[in-house]
């Protein structure tokens, strides 16, 4: 499986989980701003002075949806895609309310290999 470079937008409000995505992704070679609420990762994107060409959120971050989060960061980055993330059974129907094709959704627990495959998926969709 092909690795990456890029910079990647992680957002999980779930402290025990979100340094678990992170390693999988930089084991792929991916960097990674890594913010636990959507406040913080709205002010990395604004900050950071590199391409962002995706984000990955939990459907739900605290009092914010992911869906929400995704369309104040259209605005920041309006290139950057979206890949929801979600361990509800329930939160699984968010994968049909998916606004545009540059969203994706991944149900919780994933693999690294399942993680990794998707991100590359969406990267190299145009």
């Amino acid at each position: 499986m092909r690795g990456g470079t890029e910079t990647i937008l992680l957002v999980d409000d779930a402290a025990l989980l979100r340094p678990v995505t992170r390693r999988f992704l930089e084991q792929g070679g991916y960097k990674v701003l890594e913010a636990g609420n959507s406040a913080k990762a709205l002010r990395m994107a604004k900050l950071h002075p590199g391409a962002l060409p995706l984000m990955i959120t939990d459907v739900a971050i605290g009092s914010v949806t992911g869906e929400a989060l995704a369309a104040r960061l259209a605005v920041i980055r309006p290139d950057a895609k979206v890949l929801f993330t979600s361990g509800y059974a329930d939160a699984s129907t968010a994968q049909h309310r998916i606004p545009n094709a540059k969203s994706a959704f991944i149900e919780k627990p994933f693999t690294r290999d399942g993680l990794l495959r998707k991100v590359r998926e969406m990267l190299d969709a145009s």
